[in-house]
């Protein structure tokens, strides 16, 4: 293990000023060195600016002039020095030692290009060590806890801007996996997500899955699969819509179908045997969100 390779952690926030206290607050406290935190700021307004200046000039505060979403974790992705780069929400934050763990895992694992987190509901607020060194292979990873190698960025790009908000992860850990790239995830890395509502209202939130659900599936799925699956997206669309007595998956569907050509152009379908082991949770995204 590189135990003086650097670590970038980098975080995203948008009017989330008490939750990003309280993960950069824990980030102080972690044992592992070189470390840089970097935060980038969708325009916050609820004084995260003044905050970071006062209490946290230690870290690299990136302020956006507008909600660039998902684009501002690229922006810290971009900035970040380290080999291994962590991302974190701004509602989670590493257990005791996890970047350490983290890093001895990539050192063990030449073949991992990312180090999916253990990520529980935080509920105390506080962290555990867990020194189960067990190591298995996933076929994803959380935004609230993963360690990426430099490399993995290199060679897949950032994450996909178009999609703003939800499913970045997967489709990057779909990318990453197709060009070979291992994700790994150990219990003795783990991180705990708040999972604050503040900017998760539930139109929103159910527009950005329904509308991804679909550009995933156009870019990722083998051909045999992606029109029945597509076929399945509107039917849940339709039916949701019925059942609900909203509009929002209407919308996301249309949005979807408009931005299709986008999705398409970058297609990278997964090979049979890779996508027989993945599993994309589409159920998931048509859950009542009222």
């Amino acid at each position: 293990m590189n135990k003086s390779a650097m670590v970038s952690v980098v975080i995203l926030t948008w009017n989330r000023k008490d939750d990003l206290r309280f993960t950069l607050e824990r980030l102080m406290r972690e044992a592992y060195a070189p470390l840089e935190v970097i935060v980038v700021d969708n325009n916050s307004t609820d004084g995260t600016a003044a905050m970071m200046a006062t209490d946290f000039p230690q870290c690299h505060y990136l302020p956006q002039n507008e909600n660039l979403g998902i684009a501002g974790y690229n922006i810290g992705f971009k900035a970040a020095t380290g080999e291994y780069i962590v991302v974190l929400d701004s509602d989670s934050y590493p257990a005791r030692d996890a970047i350490t763990r983290m890093v001895d895992v990539f050192g063990r694992h030449p073949e991992a290009g990312i180090v999916a987190f253990d990520v529980h509901a935080d509920v105390r607020g506080e962290t555990e060590a867990v020194p189960d060194p067990a190591v298995s292979e996933v076929y994803g990873y959380h935004g609230a806890g993963a360690g990426i190698r430099r490399a993995v960025f290199e060679k897949t790009g950032y994450w996909w801007e178009p999609l703003f908000l939800y499913f970045n992860e997967m489709d990057h850990a779909l990318r990453a996996m197709h060009e070979g790239f291992a994700i790994l995830h150990s219990p003795s890395v783990r991180a705990y997500h708040k999972s604050s509502p503040v900017a998760r209202p539930g139109e929103r939130g159910a527009f950005f899955y329904a509308r991804n659900a679909f550009w995933i599936v156009w870019r990722h799925y083998p051909l045999w699969e992606m029109g029945s699956t597509t076929a399945y997206l509107i039917y849940n669309a339709i039916g949701e819509t019925l059942w609900q007595g909203t509009t929002v998956y209407l919308r996301a569907m249309a949005a979807a179908f408009r931005g299709a050509s986008a999705a398409l152009w970058e297609r990278r379908p997964l090979s049979p045997a890779l996508f027989t082991r993945t599993r994309i949770p589409l159920k998931l995204v048509f859950t009542r969100f009222r």
